[in-house]
């Protein structure tokens, strides 16, 4: 008799338990500065953690650099990879900033590394840089000064980048991507102040990119076989549709939400589909960062892996966790 009432208590508890603890939790504590981030990519089968001023001490991040770090990551596990970076991007100027795409440029299943190094409000470099993994090293193969800043970049699929340079002159946008054996502009386009031509662009969904060229109107473009294609005729794009984004680089779009009654957004994403965040959003000392969603075991499932730490923090290396959630 009480066999049976202990296996009904069970299946009760199973079926009635909330969301929440179906899911798996994992953080390893670390330290960043000021300016930190992280991607996550592909080498073959071995999924690449890129830290951007993330370090497992305070001693270990270097005054006046990005500390730009390599790691395996699967779920539960981040590994430092002990490789030469040949000629890392240094943080220089009144404005120093960093951003980082892995893209696989060449098709070979190995990501290259995507980078923009900013100086200042009318300078910035852009980089490729090519992992060799067996070998031991991570080389640029392809690099470029521009007058401006990178105001936006996007994947326009996991081979080519869309990128927008913006001056007190106008815009300057170029798709870099893989051609004849070598890194390329496949495309490139300018405008000025005063008119819409190219001036700035949106994803409205997952397959659709816009570039603007009217007050209302905006052109579709993709690329279809290595080539650069425009929709004809322009198409016009509603202003609600514009709201919805993709902010975590997953396969998934979403509508900037609030959660809960706090003022602070936490990477965009309902809530209601990420029960997991009720646990986060209780303390408003802390805040949730750099939100992405990447299947870390190849198991065809994705896992979400995020920044969390406290808010207004100064200059001062401060303590951060990486955390990554299972479903």
């Amino acid at each position: 008799m009480n066999v049976k009432v202990s296996i009904i208590l069970i299946v009760i508890v199973f079926i009635f338990a909330p969301s929440i603890y179906a899911v798996q939790l994992y953080s390893k504590p670390f330290w960043a500065n000021s300016i930190n981030g992280f991607e996550i990519g592909n080498y073959g089968d071995i999924k690449l953690l890129l830290t951007v001023g993330i370090s497992k001490s305070p001693e270990e991040l270097i005054p006046d650099s990005f500390n730009l770090k390599l790691h395996k990551i699967s779920f539960g596990s981040i590994e430092p990879i002990e490789i030469d970076w040949i000629d890392m991007p240094e943080m220089l100027g009144e404005y120093p900033g960093l951003l980082s795409v892995f893209c696989d440029f060449n098709k070979d299943g190995k990501d290259e590394i995507f980078i923009v190094r900013t100086e200042s409000s009318d300078a910035c470099e852009v980089y490729v840089y090519k992992i060799f993994l067996e070998e031991k090293k991570i080389e640029k193969i392809w690099s470029e000064k521009f007058p401006g800043v990178v105001w936006d970049e996007i994947k326009l699929d996991e081979h080519n980048i869309l990128v927008q340079v913006s001056n007190l002159v106008g815009d300057y946008l170029f798709i870099l991507g893989y051609k004849n054996g070598q890194i390329i502009k496949k495309w490139e386009m300018r405008s000025s102040y005063g008119e819409y031509l190219e001036s700035q662009f949106e994803v409205v969904d997952n397959s659709k990119i816009y570039i603007r060229v009217g007050e209302n109107t905006w052109k579709k473009v993709q690329i279809v076989n290595d080539e650069i294609v425009f929709s004809t005729p322009l198409e016009d794009v509603s202003k609600e549709s514009m709201e919805t984004l993709n902010l975590d680089d997953d396969n998934e779009l979403e509508n900037i939400e609030q959660i809960s009654n706090d003022n602070d957004i936490v990477g965009g994403v309902d809530s209601d589909n990420k029960s997991w965040l009720e646990e986060f959003d209780n303390n408003s000392d802390y805040e949730i960062w750099n939100l992405i969603s990447a299947d870390l075991d190849n198991d065809g499932l994705d896992e979400d892996i995020f920044l969390y730490g406290r808010e207004d923090v100064d200059e001062k290396p401060y303590e951060v966790e990486i955390f990554m959630v299972k479903y």
